[in-house]
């Protein structure tokens, strides 16, 4: 008899991720169950039975294996995981690397005078742009705080205070969830954030329908600048 085991896989050395595999399983190996888990065979006096029952009640839900043929498929679901998780970041480089080159053949993206890594926030251009020892490698459109609003970006130099992998933004009137938070050091409340609510960012946009004062940047550019910046990088809104 054949039975369907749902396999949590829960954590991988350098990111956490949650997937579920279904694993065809032979049947329950007594034998087995005992030596992978002598503590549990141990308990139950190393009745098959027993063992059986304590697979039923408690070792599906606590992600035990009834077989060796289920441990194996674990693991090489563990790895092809693993594998995928790095042609993904393979890939995001390389469109980093891509998105780099365009931006150097262009020649249009310069850094201010006197920085050379920073991140630079041209208001009037609605930009955010990381820069790297004078070389742009994120460019992206973004939205500043309302003008009609009142509530402008501040300008000036500033050196990032938090960098907070999710966060829940609150003010008197909203309650929102952002993945990627990096606060301006001094401002309290201001930050570059992504804003997936968003259908379009740069242009005029920020005059009428502009954020609370964040910088808001697409998800994934979010996630590109997130990576490559920590507390204390400096922050040029301009």
């Amino acid at each position: 008899m054949k039975l369907k085991t749902w396999i949590k896989i829960l954590a991988l050395p350098c990111f956490l991720l949650l997937f579920t595999i279904k694993v065809e399983a032979a049947g329950f190996d007594a034998t087995y169950y005992a030596l992978r888990y002598p503590d549990v065979a141990a308990q139950c006096a190393y009745s098959p039975e027993l063992m059986y029952q304590h697979y039923l009640t408690y070792g599906v839900l606590e992600g035990r294996f009834q077989n060796a043929e289920e441990e194996a498929a674990a693991i090489e679901a563990y790895n092809n995981a693993v594998l995928q998780q790095q042609l993904a970041e393979q890939a995001q480089q390389q469109a980093l690397l891509e998105q780099q080159q365009a931006l150097l053949a262009s020649g249009m993206v310069q850094p201010l005078p006197g920085y050379s890594t920073y991140i630079d926030v041209n208001i009037p251009l609605q930009t955010v742009t990381y820069f790297m020892n004078g070389i742009p490698v994120i460019h992206t459109p973004c939205v500043t705080g309302s003008i009609a609003g009142g509530n402008a970006t501040p300008t000036g130099v500033f050196k990032m205070d938090a960098h907070i992998p999710g966060k829940i933004l609150t003010g008197p009137t909203w309650r929102t969830w952002v993945n990627y938070w990096m606060r301006l050091g001094g401002t309290n409340a201001v930050g570059i954030h992504d804003a997936g609510w968003r259908t379009a960012f740069g242009g005029d946009i920020y005059l009428t329908g502009g954020s609370h004062g964040c910088i808001n940047i697409p998800p994934d550019q979010a996630a590109l600048l997130f990576s490559l910046t920590d507390v204390g990088t400096t922050i040029v809104v301009h």
